[in-house]
């Protein structure tokens, strides 16, 4: 499946410069960073988030996961956060139409939502983002993803993953 023509359009009115890499068929971004050979922290995952009951979209390296506390510190300076949890399937297949689960592209802006991006990201020369497609990718610089995301807010709210320990080690 190619980049949906709504992201396509989105790119090019932007005039912002990137580049579409095409990949085999991947659901996660781990498996992207692996597929394209790339270290973890250069490829963003992209999690759709209800804060609460509000939309968010946050975009944090491969490699990590959400911290949630440091979240809700983040997104507590303008109000209490109370709650946290992930969008529904049901949700994102209502309200972020023609794009597929596991490939959502952080251009909140597209939907009317707001995005945060970890810094961990933006102090990469050239990060990987979600195209809308499980085969193709976009490769762009942070002040591109700055200029195509208008009120982007960043913080640090990832966590490296665990290191699960081998069995009989």
């Amino acid at each position: 499946m190619a980049i949906p023509k709504k992201i396509i359009n989105f790119l090019e009115k932007s005039g912002v410069r990137n580049d579409v890499i095409t990949h085999r068929k991947v659901y996660t971004a781990i498996d992207k960073a692996r597929t394209l050979k790339m270290k973890a922290h250069l490829v963003a995952k992209t999690v759709v988030l209800k804060v609460d009951r509000l939309p968010l979209i946050a975009l944090i390296p491969a490699d990590t996961m959400l911290d949630l506390e440091k979240l809700k510190k983040i997104l507590g300076t303008e109000k209490k956060v109370r709650k946290i949890n992930f969008a529904s399937e049901k949700w994102i297949k209502e309200n972020i139409k023609g794009m597929k689960e596991g490939a959502i592209p952080p251009f909140g802006s597209i939907w009317g939502l707001p995005v945060l991006v970890d810094k961990g990201l933006m102090k990469n020369t050239k990060i990987v983002v979600n195209s809308g497609s499980h085969t193709q990718s976009i490769r762009l610089t942070p002040s591109a993803l700055r200029k195509l995301i208008p009120g982007l807010k960043e913080g640090i709210f990832s966590k490296k993953k665990p290191v699960k320990k081998k069995k009989g080690v």
